[in-house]
């Protein structure tokens, strides 16, 4: 979802600022609750990806034309009655 680039120094910035803001008793606190948010996201997510491609699958499905004889249905769909 969020892709972080950086280094050490920008996460030690980081940490600091939050240290400073939360305070360190309510820290922990804090980035278990932060994880929490970011799992549940992650899983929200992959469903809603999942429940779409599930019905982007049965979409195509559905559209997808039903053959008939195979020797009529090849003879309508190729070049073969050009030539004839």
């Amino acid at each position: 979802m969020f892709e972080f680039g950086g280094g050490l120094q920008e996460l030690l910035v980081i940490l600091v600022v939050a240290l400073l803001v939360v305070g360190p008793k309510r820290l922990p606190e804090v980035g278990r609750t932060l994880a929490r948010v970011l799992r549940e996201l992650r899983r929200a997510e992959s469903e809603f990806r999942s429940t779409l491609e599930t019905n982007l699958h049965l979409n195509e499905a559905d559209a997808a034309p039903a053959r008939s004889r195979p020797g009529r249905a090849w003879a309508k769909t190729s070049y073969a009655w050009r030539y004839q």
